[in-house]
Order: structure tokens, then sequence, then C-alpha cells
């Protein structure tokens, strides 16, 4: 399971970052590495900050201390680490100078040229750290920050524990090749915006992966299976054959339904010949359009997992 340090890590990925390391030497929280980082999001335009406090047993107090300090922490000095986003999210670009005192300079699309320091502090500090906090603690902590106008987020274990519950996939797709672009995608795409995470070769292998052993994870894992069933996918003797023989053994098993079906330019007798008890199973038409046969698939899929309920995440009905 990612821990928080790797969530802090990976966060705020698509805006500039400035990163350093804050030694604290106060008395009230001891000595302490602190890892600050400045988001600079020149579209808002805003600055922001988080931090990673480690684990120490005076944590609390380094956390009231830090949020006193908050022009401190957005000033760019020492070893200042620049993280620019990946070049698909710049509309223009930035210019870095990483001398003794650290400036980052915006140049986007048709505008003038923009400072950092000329973008204004949102007020806002997210807070990651290995320290297991009690409801009351963290709320003490809230009430401190807003005391001194700082909005304060916290992200603790239970953020990770819970984070990485939501992203361990729920449904393997199983696809031909030739069925990727036009269905594969737009289903992973569409499951994934409704907050239910997929196994999906894109999404879920890494060069150097051991093809076999992921694919054979995740269909042991994964609560359901989305079977596209296609002319390519019941003419494939690869892998998808394999996976079909992995999750029917799976269902016998288990004595559960596993299988999801989604036919596409298929007729029964093609998937009977195919696997008779397939034939008996209920599948979504893809000719009802993406949105829909991803509506149907999250709901059945809500069902038997974990996954939220559109209740939970979505926009609470006017009145409520």
């Amino acid at each position: 399971m990612p821990g928080i340090r790797e969530y802090f890590d990976k966060a705020f990925l698509y805006i500039p970052t400035a990163a350093r390391t804050v030694h604290l030497q106060e008395p009230s929280c001891g000595h302490l590495d602190v890892i600050v980082q400045v988001h600079l999001d020149f579209d808002v335009p805003a600055r922001y900050l988080s931090l990673f406090v480690p684990r120490h047993e005076q944590w609390l107090e380094a956390c009231r201390f830090l949020v006193t300090q908050p022009y401190f922490l957005l000033r760019f000095q020492g070893d200042v680490n620049v993280k620019l986003p990946p070049p698909a999210f710049i509309y223009g670009g930035f210019y870095v100078d990483n001398g003794p005192v650290a400036e980052i300079k915006a140049k986007p699309l048709c505008e003038p040229e923009i400072p950092h320091e000329r973008l204004p502090f949102s007020g806002t500090i997210f807070i990651y750290s290995d320290n297991e906090a009690s409801e009351q603690e963290v709320d003490a902590l809230k009430e401190f920050a807003r005391q001194r106008l700082i909005r304060l987020r916290w992200r603790g274990p239970d953020f990770a524990r819970e984070r990485s519950l939501m992203e361990k996939p729920v449904a393997f797709i199983s696809h031909d090749s030739r069925d990727k672009q036009e269905i594969a995608r737009p289903i992973a795409l569409g499951l994934q915006q409704r907050l239910c995470p997929v196994w999906f070769d894109e999404f879920s292998l890494r060069v150097g992966d051991s093809l076999r052993e992921k694919i054979e994870r995740g269909l042991k894992e994964c609560a359901r299976c989305i079977l596209i069933l296609s002319p390519n996918f019941l003419t494939n003797e690869g892998w998808t054959k394999a996976e079909f023989n992995s999750v029917f053994t799976r269902e016998i098993l288990q004595n559960e339904h596993v299988m999801l079906p989604v036919w596409r330019g298929v007729s029964a007798r093609q998937v009977y010949d195919y696997s008779p008890s397939l034939a008996d199973r209920v599948g979504l038409d893809w000719g009802l359009g993406a949105d829909e046969v991803c509506r149907l698939l999250y709901n059945s899929i809500a069902t038997a997992t974990m996954v939220p309920t559109p209740s939970k995440w979505g926009r609470p009905n006017a009145g409520s």
C-alpha cells in the first residue's frame, strides 16, 4: 500500500513547484526536517503550500509552529528543487533561475510574463504526515490555523489508507487490442470518471512488468471482469482466451458471477459457439452508447464492491 510520503510526492504534478527542506530547531518542537513545497498556479493565479512532516514525538507542536510561518515557508532560499509539469500541461513556457535566490517566471501564450512573486498566497496549507492524529487533534489544529487566517488540509495515514482502497482496481477490462481505441478506453475512462478504479493495460502496466503476473493478479483481485465481446475477441486465441478461461474457472471455484459482458457486433449464436454459458449471461449492447454502458456497468460494480455510490460523491439533491 502506498504511504503518505508517496502521495505527497505525487501531489500537484501539473503545476510548477519549488521544494526545499527546512530544518526546525525550535524549543517547542525540537529538531525536525520538514519538506516544504510551494505550488505556483499561474492560471488562477495563486500560491499555496504543502508540507511533509515526518514521524516525530512533537509533531503537533511542529505543525502549530509551521502554521504561524507561511511567508517564511513561501520564500525560495537555500537548496531549492524546481519541478515543472509535463510538457502537455504547459501553455507557453517558464523561466527558472535557480541561483542564490530561486526565481520562476511564467510565459503564458499571448500574455505578459508573470514572476512568481506576483502570485497571491491563497492561505491554504496541506500537511502530509506519517503521524497518527486523532480527530480531536486535527480539529484543534485546523481551528488554530483558522484563527491565523490559514486554511489547513490534513492528510495523514488514514488518508493514505482510504485513497489506496479507492485506487485498488475493482474491475478488469478484458479486450482484444483492436477494440482498445473505440471501446475499451472509453469504458476505462468512463468508469474512472465515476470514481471506479479499473485494471486497464494502459493504466496498470509499467515498463519492465511481468505481463503474465500482472494480468493474473488483476484477474484474481478484481471483483468484476468486463468482457468486450466483439468478433475480434471471439477469434482471439491468445490473451483474451486465456483471460476468459481464468475468469470462468474463478466463477466455478467461487460460485459467483464475475463476468460483465459488453456485446459489440456479435450474435447470440456466435457467443454460444464460443461459450454456451456465456450466451446465457445478461450483457450490455454497445449500441446503447458509451455513457449509458458505463453507467450500467458502474451500477453493477458498485452493488458488489466498496466503490462509492453516486449519492456519496455526487451533488446533493436540492433542499437536502
